[in-house]
């Protein structure tokens, strides 16, 4: 009867071993495949509406006298 306890209880411990194997190994492929997924945009640097406060990307912002806009509605009149 104590050799048959030891042959399952060796079974189980080789069963345990290779379940654990195997979700090292999954977790490692979703890390892999989820650091590839990342897009890798370049950072843009945001202005702040001088009208509003709103926050838009300096490229899509107009700028006048050193200030930032959001929109034409937002730029001053009194040129």
């Amino acid at each position: 009867m104590p050799g048959l306890v030891r042959v399952i209880l060796l079974a189980l411990l080789i069963w345990l071993i290779i379940r654990l194997y195997q979700r090292f190994k999954a977790l490692g492929q979703q890390r892999r495949s989820a650091s590839k997924k990342q897009p890798t945009r370049p950072i843009e640097n945001m202005v702040r509406c001088e009208q509003c406060g709103t926050h838009v990307p300096e490229k899509e912002a107009l700028e006048q006298d050193g200030h930032y806009y959001c929109s034409r509605a937002h730029l001053p009149r009194d040129r």
